[in-house]
């Protein structure tokens, strides 16, 4: 009897990890890579600004979300539980990888570079003796019987396989080669795509102080109102461009505030310029306090203890050049609102050529969430991006990259 051959879409995070998961757990069969770039994991080396952020080490369900119309806890969970923290950091010691823990949960390899962990998978690969096809470009993917037939574009060259793995990511980073076509890949064979937008990206904003602070970079607490309602806020650090916010905070809360644009509803930034995680009241005791010790100079030498200069000199409109001793009570209200509540209205955001992350994909209501095998097509998987499953930034979408390759690549039934 011949041995199975299987063939994974995709040479990224998840498809790497689906490739050695099958190899490991059926290790005779026949497993091919098909990569439409000239090597594996462009998208794993651009992560982290080079570091790679390869894991996060709080897996929790709530810093994951779907546009499917499902509860999406369960169907993580199911996954984590399979192939969780523990196994992913245990898995990257076992190729010689150290790891660190950084703020926020944040895992890296301890030589602070992308390269080295996507070497340590190819390193694995083939000593599995897993196949790899370069600038293979698939055009269309048939079934016929129980076997999957895969068209290259370049030379209509035909691979035959009896599994296959769709592991092409999502939409993001496409001058990286992503181009969406897992979508069309899944729909040609029934399946639902969700409504998908960018995320993980910074956001514009159409006002002219912005120009002013652009460069400006303070950490902040961001809160994302949409139609006059908080929906999400974090604490980290926010960069003013002149285009309007980027930096860390921004791409934390970057999904809410698209999402709520997508939607036509009014969608605004409240920062709380804070370089810490303190209440208005809080912030209103410091003024006070420092008002009464510093009589004799201009406000804005109290200001200093909460903002960058060049935010001083733009936001206060003169009133920054006030004595301290002049100061009166609706100065001290207004003072506290500009630095616990200045609102800018988000006008747009940077599409793919900027985000990291796709949010939506095939919908989860066409997957078997213990095996990732399409509930509409026997032995199609699928993993990592290309699935209606987006994270926090953080390590959180390469800790989904690597559990649902390892989970897909078992070839599991339910």
């Amino acid at each position: 009897m011949k041995n199975k051959k299987v063939v994974i879409i995709g040479g990224g995070a998840s498809g790497m990890m689906a490739a050695i998961s099958c190899k490991k757990h059926n290790p005779n069969y026949e497993v091919i890579i098909l990569e439409k770039n000239f090597k594996l994991g462009r998208k794993v080396l651009a992560t982290g600004n080079g570091r790679c952020n390869i894991l996060n080490n709080n897996l929790d369900p709530k810093r994951f979300h779907t546009n499917s119309k499902i509860n999406s806890d369960y169907f993580i969970e199911s996954i984590f539980n399979q192939f969780g923290e523990d196994d992913i950091n245990n898995f990257f010691q076992e190729q010689n990888l150290g790891l660190r823990t950084e703020n926020d949960g944040r895992i890296f390899p301890r030589v602070n570079q992308s390269l080295a962990v996507v070497k340590s998978l190819e390193y694995e690969l083939e000593k599995l003796g897993v196949n790899i096809e370069y600038n293979f470009n698939v055009r269309e993917i048939k079934k016929e019987t129980d076997n999957f037939i895969v068209t290259n574009s370049i030379d209509n060259s035909e691979i035959i396989s009896d599994f296959l793995i769709i592991a092409t990511g999502g939409l993001s980073y496409k001058d990286l080669g992503s181009s969406g076509d897992g979508y069309v890949f899944a729909k040609n064979f029934g399946h639902k795509i969700t409504e998908f937008f960018p995320s993980i990206t910074t956001l514009k904003i159409n006002n002219k102080i912005i120009k002013k602070i652009s460069g400006v970079r303070q950490e902040a607490i961001v809160r994302v109102i949409v139609d006059y309602k908080n929906i999400k806020e974090y604490f980290e650090e926010l960069l003013f461009t002149d285009y309007g916010v980027s930096g860390s905070v921004i791409l934390q809360i970057s999904r809410f505030a698209i999402e709520g644009l997508l939607q036509n509803k009014k969608v605004e930034i409240s920062i709380q310029f804070t370089n810490e995680e303190i209440t208005k009241e809080q912030v209103e005791k410091v003024i006070r306090r420092q008002i009464l010790i510093s009589k004799g100079k201009k406000i804005k030498s109290v200001l200093l203890w909460f903002l960058n200069t060049v935010l001083i000199d733009s936001l206060f409109m003169g009133l920054e050049n006030k004595l301290c001793e002049n100061i009166t009570e609706k100065d001290i209200k207004e003072i506290v609102e500009i630095l616990t509540n200045t609102r800018f209205t988000i006008s747009g955001y940077k599409e793919w050529e900027q985000a990291q992350i796709t949010s939506g994909g095939i919908n989860l209501e066409d997957i078997n969430e213990k095996t990732l095998e399409s509930k509409l097509v026997n032995n199609l998987y699928f993993c990592g991006e290309v699935i209606d499953i987006d994270g926090d930034c953080g390590g959180f979408n390469l800790s989904w990259a690597w559990s649902s390759g390892f989970v897909a690549g078992q070839l599991k039934k339910a």
